[in-house]
């Protein structure tokens, strides 16, 4: 039996094997991007899912400056971020609890724009009256669509798909496309609405934020 496998040894470390299995590798790992930018159907359900994520970075921001200039104790404001996750998380339990039906009623496709239809809705209002309550409310209302809505329905979205997007294509979005989105929503943070002496006592801009948006 060794001397029957020793010659497949030999060949796996011969260095056109080894190039070999470095190129499958490489392209292993690139194929998922191809899959996602070369397949429409594969791409628009990573961009009605993930693009969100940009302006709801926007809008955690803003909440996090509104709720630590409202509060200026510390117990305070751990106090209120925490009843703002208990929000969330309750919103999503319920939403997730009743959701079929919803998705049922409406339809998968219809339930995604729920997302961004909501997102762009909360960062108006947001823009239009600026204070603690709305960005509260808003943040509420963008996560429990999110985690509660979008999520399910996004999964649904690769039942009928081939084993490459599922495993490759959906793992790039997941893992890549995810982090960029919330990249790109922390540039818009850094560059339009940071919180520095010099804007000082209004740093959030409203019409760029929403053009944004």
């Amino acid at each position: 039996i060794a001397e029957a496998k020793a010659p497949e040894v030999e060949k796996s470390a011969a260095p056109g094997g080894v190039l070999g299995l470095i190129r499958e590798q490489l392209y292993s790992g690139i194929e998922g991007v191809w899959l996602l930018c070369s397949r429409p159907y594969v791409f628009g359900a990573f961009w009605v899912s993930y693009a969100s994520l940009m302006p709801r970075t926007m809008l955690d921001y803003q909440n996090s400056v509104a709720g630590t200039t409202a509060f200026s104790a510390r117990d305070d404001q751990i106090a209120y971020f925490g009843q703002v996750n208990l929000m969330i998380n309750i919103g999503t339990g319920l939403l997730a609890l009743f959701g079929n039906p919803i998705v049922e009623f409406f339809g998968v496709g219809t339930c995604l724009l729920f997302l961004p239809v909501g997102m762009f809705v909360c960062m108006a209002a947001l823009c239009l009256f600026y204070s603690l309550s709305m960005s509260t409310i808003s943040l509420v209302a963008v996560c429990t669509l999110a985690y509660g809505l979008n999520s399910p329905c996004k999964e649904m979205l690769y039942v009928r798909t081939s084993k490459d997007i599922k495993y490759k294509a959906k793992s790039w979005s997941e893992m890549y496309g995810n982090q960029i989105m919330k990249v790109f929503g922390a540039q818009m943070n850094m560059w339009v609405n940071l919180e520095t002496d010099f804007c000082q006592p209004h740093c959030f801009h409203a019409q760029a934020t929403l053009a944004i948006t």
